[in-house]
């Protein structure tokens, strides 16, 4: 009886297990504004996924209060906006036109893996399982313990005035964009 019920006590402690959430399943963190965000930049952003493609203008800011980016469809409408406060909290909207896939929070993420200086990236990932690399100038790999997440392509070398490709192994999906800092930096 004491056997039988030990047993079952393990198999509540191992399907009790289960239910959490793997440490593979933690996003990366939201890195620390920078003093390096231009205060402003124009972008055209392609995304495919799936099926699907999708064009948007967007428009980023940053200030002491946090950073955000308003990104507009071909007609005109507002589609996402994403609001990351100076203690990176993020809010966002999105419009339900936009494919269910479409995740304001992995987007506020690309948008950090592809701008960020390296070191606020790594600082943000110190005692998680993820690690950001440059193996050389012109790209950035994600890695999440041993998975390769995305890869970051750079066409020029300053990404705030130039063109990158953020390319996401799973899920499976493409961003090019285009990037002009308002302010000429």
């Amino acid at each position: 009886m004491l056997i039988r019920a030990l047993l079952l006590v393990c198999l509540g402690v191992a399907s009790g297990c289960s239910l959490l959430p793997a440490k593979e399943d933690v996003p990366f963190p939201l890195a620390e504004q920078v003093a390096s965000l231009p205060p402003s930049a124009t972008q055209t952003l392609n995304a495919r996924f799936g099926d699907h493609e999708l064009a948007l203008q967007c428009a980023f800011a940053a200030d002491a209060d946090g950073w955000r980016s308003v990104c507009i469809g071909p007609a005109g409408r507002r589609l996402l906006t994403i609001m990351v406060d100076k203690d990176r909290n993020m809010t966002s909207m999105l419009d339900p036109a936009l494919p269910a896939a479409f995740d304001p929070a992995r987007m506020a993420v690309d948008i950090q893996w592809a701008f960020w200086p390296l070191q606020a990236l790594e600082k943000s990932a110190e005692n998680t399982q993820w690690r950001v690399t440059e193996a050389n100038p012109g790209s950035r790999q994600i890695h999440l313990g041993q998975r390769l997440i995305a890869d970051i392509l750079y066409t020029d070398a300053d990404p705030w005035n130039g063109r990158l490709s953020i390319v996401h192994q799973a899920p499976a999906y493409r961003l090019d964009l285009l990037t002009q800092a308002v302010d000429g930096r």
